[in-house]
Parts: C-alpha cells; structure tokens; sequence
C-alpha cells in the first residue's frame, strides 16, 4: 500500500498526540499518586500529633489526679490548653483540642496559627466532623481518623481516648492543600508543555506538508508546461531532497536533449535512405507503367500504317486514350514527388466535411452506396485543400471497392490534441499480405488503377506531422489520419 507524504505527517502527529497524552496521564498519575503520598505523610503527623497530646496529658496527670467535676473548669481549661499549645507547638499547621461528652470542648489550641491574636475558638464549619469522630471515639475507645479530601484541600482528622478519664478525647487537625501544591503547580507545567509541544509539533508539520505541496506541485507544473518529448530545466527549490530529484530530472533532460537530437539526425538519414528506395522501386514501377500504353501506342500506330483510313481513325482513339492515362499518371507521380506546400487556415469542420460529401454524392448513388458523415461543429487549424485530397482519394478507394448496397462512413473527431478523420466502408477489406506495402507508390490491386492514391494520403498527412493507418473496420477497411491538434 502507497503512503503519501500528507498521510504520513498527519499519521506522524497523530503519535505524537497519543504519546503527549500517554506523558499526561503518567504526570497525572504520579502527581496523584505524590498528594497522596503527602496526604498520607500528613495522616501520619496527625496521628503523631494525637498520641503526643494522650502521652504528655497521661504524664501530666500521672500522679493520679484527674480533671473531674470538683476541678475548676476555668482552671482545667487553662492547664489542658497550655498543654495543647507546649504539645502542637512542635507540629506546624495542627490544631487540636479535648473534648468531653459532658462539656464538650473542654480545651483548644492553634499555635502555629498565623493570625495577630491566637486562635482560642474550635472551626465552626469543621465542628460537626469532629464532634462526630470524638463522640464516636469517645463511646468505642481507642483511636479513629477520618479524611475529607476536596478539590481544593484534605482534612485530616485523628482522635483518640484518654486513659483513665472519663471518657475524654483528643482530637487533632491538619488541612493540606491539594490545588495549590508544588506537585500541582509541576503538573500543571508539564502538562501546559505537553500541549505546547502537540501544538507546535502540529504547526511545523502542517507547515512542512503545505511547504512540500507547494513545491512538488511546482515541479508538477514545470512539468506539465513543456511537450512529452521535452523535459525542463527546473530551478533548485530549496528542499534537500527534492533537489536530488531536481537534479536527476535535469540530468535526465539533458541527455534527452542529447537523444533528441541524434535521433533526428538518425531519422533524417533514414528518411533519406528510405526515400532513396523508394525512389528506386517508384522508377521500376513507373517504367513498368509507361512501358505498356507505350508498347500499345506502338502496335496500333503500326497496324494504323497498314489499314483503311477508318481503321487508321479507330487506331489514333486508341493511342490519345493511351496518352490520356500517362498524362493522369504523370500528374499523380509529379502530385507526389513535389514538395507540399502547406497553407494552414482555421477550417470549420462539419461544413468542410459536408463538402467532401457532396463532391461524392453523385459517383455514390451510381454505385448504390450510401454515404455517412460525422463531425464536431468546431473549427481547426490544417491545410484544407490538401487534407480534401487526401480524404478524396480515400473515399474514391473507398467507392470502388464497396459493392451496390453498401455503406461508406466519414467521421471526424478530437481525442487527446488530435484530429482524427476516418474513412470506413463495408467492402471486402484488405488481404493482409497486401497491408504492408499499401501505402508505397503503384501498389495496386486493380488493373485500371496507378497506386498511388494512398501513396499520395501519407504524404499530405507526414506533411502536416501526422499518419494514416490502415485497421479492419466494423464491416470492411477503415483508413485513419491522425493529424496534430490545433485551434483556430
């Protein structure tokens, strides 16, 4: 399967995209999996904070005493939260406090709150999660946590039971900002670089694809401009590799040149040889030609010699018929070897066709032959004099051979830039040992006739750079010639 170059770069984006996004969810990932971690890390400070709070409150009243009912509770309060903040004064950013199910929040501290005036009351949008976790701690015993992690930040929540109390409480707090962390902030750069990266990656290939389009259909128009027989010689564009092409197609030209021009010399001379044979078989067939009304002159004028002058009459008819036949031969043979001047004028077609029709018309119906026509309502550029020889001598040849109630056609038409005018009969056809020598001068199957009415066709089509060629029609023979395309 054939990959083109704009397949290829979209194909090669579109990797790029996929890896882009690959990379992305990696980065999210593993900066998920680092608030986690931190997260955790906090859980842990929390947890640690807790156990430190239970421990320095068992130790300080270790010696049996026990905030109870009888205590003051200004004083208890006063004593818990100075304990609160000697404890959490090592923990940055935790707050905590103790509670009781009979005076609830006996005791709170913040000491690391960055306020102007310390910080003395319990979170009220926190309060229910906490009384929540301590009342459950404070039924159950033992220790309990509790997370709410939002989009914006984690709560971390620890509590634990005091030994020995009646049913007391510790509870510590720590927020810990998701959003706004340096794992977040790292991730949101190295996904923005992602997606700068996608779109100029994406950028630079659209650029390249449109750059390499537009030279390519440069040197296809450079191309294009000049004849199949003749290459450019194409500037340089730039681009590296296509240069290497560039250089190769002028190579290429170069030596096409080369070739052209040999090959023209090559066809000159062999043109010139084959005129030469021509010339040579021409010369015999010509004296064959001549040599039979002369010997036929020659016997009746001596039989004339001998004979009534009624016969001597009879005789003299003969020899004017005979000297009649050379005329018409050697006017064919001059309409030959004569150099063709062409006048090239525009020629409507249809009209022009029209006219060779009417000339015939008359020859056909007394043959009993129907004639056909065909063309294009356009107007051409050739020699309309000479192309009318030449499709009268088809048509002429075509006329004697297409018996009564037969059909010649004439047809003329363009097919890439060039004009085609054919001639097709439904008579017997050519035999094939007879189609290679047809178009040779006095080649004739007929005893009446010179051979060199096709003859004369290919001359007038070489004339103007075209062919004729014979081909087995529908019905008969079909004579085609194949003339350059030129618009008026």
């Amino acid at each position: 399967m054939a990959y083109s170059l704009r397949s290829a770069l979209t194909s090669l984006w579109v990797l790029i995209l996929i890896m882009s996004f690959s990379i992305g969810a990696i980065l999210i990932g593993v900066v998920r999996q680092g608030v986690s971690a931190h997260i955790d890390e906090a859980a842990a400070r929390t947890r640690a904070g807790c156990a430190a709070i239970k421990d320095r409150y068992e130790r300080y009243f270790a010696s049996g005493t026990r905030p109870t009912a009888s205590f003051s509770q200004e004083i208890t309060a006063r004593e818990l939260t100075f304990l609160l903040d000697v404890v959490l004064a090592e923990f940055d950013g935790m707050e905590g406090g103790i509670w009781n199910p009979a005076n609830q929040f006996i005791a709170y501290a913040f000491p690391s709150y960055q306020g102007a005036t310390p910080k003395r009351d319990v979170p009220e949008a926190e309060r229910p999660r906490i009384v929540e976790l301590v009342s459950k701690v404070s039924l159950q015993g033992g220790l309990d946590a509790q997370r709410y992690v939002t989009r914006r930040e984690a709560l971390l929540l620890h509590a634990c039971s005091l030994a020995g109390s009646s049913h007391d409480v510790a509870w510590t707090m720590t927020r810990v900002s998701v959003e706004h962390s340096a794992s977040n902030a790292n991730l949101r750069l190295g996904l923005a670089i992602l997606f700068l990266f996608a779109v100029i990656s994406g950028a630079w290939l659209w650029h390249l694809r449109r750059r390499w389009s537009n030279q390519i259909g440069q040197l296809e128009q450079a191309i294009a401009a000049y004849p199949l027989e003749q290459l450019p010689h194409i500037p340089k564009t730039g681009e590296r590799e296509l240069d290497r092409i560039v250089a190769a197609v002028n190579h290429l030209s170069t030596r096409l040149a080369a070739a052209r021009d040999e090959t023209g010399q090559l066809s000159k001379r062999l043109a010139h040889a084959d005129r030469l044979a021509s010339l040579g078989r021409m010369a015999a067939a010509l004296a064959h030609e001549i040599r039979n009304p002369i010997a036929a002159m020659r016997l009746k004028a001596e039989n004339a010699l001998t004979q009534s002058p009624d016969r001597q009459q009879t005789a003299l008819t003969a020899v004017l018929q005979q000297v009649h036949r050379l005329d018409g031969l050697l006017q064919r043979l001059m309409a030959l070897i004569q150099p063709i001047d062409l006048d090239p004028q525009p020629v409507p077609l249809r009209a022009w066709l029209q006219d060779r029709i009417a000339h015939h018309q008359e020859q056909a119906e007394r043959s009993g032959v129907r004639l056909r026509s065909d063309a294009p309502e356009i107007t051409a550029v050739f020699d309309g004099n000479s192309m009318a020889r030449a499709v009268d001598n088809l048509m002429l040849n075509a006329l004697q051979h297409t018996p009564a109630g037969g059909t010649i056609e004439v047809t003329i038409r363009t097919v890439d830039r060039k004009i085609i005018f054919s001639v097709e009969d439904s008579g017997p056809g050519v035999p094939d040992s007879e189609r290679e020598r047809m178009f040779e001068p006095f080649m004739t199957t007929r005893v009446d006739g010179t051979g060199l009415g096709l003859a004369i066709v290919r001359e007038i089509a070489e004339a103007h750079n075209g062919t004729v060629r014979y081909e087995p029609g529908r019905h008969g023979a079909r004579f085609t010639v194949e003339l350059p395309w030129q618009r008026s």
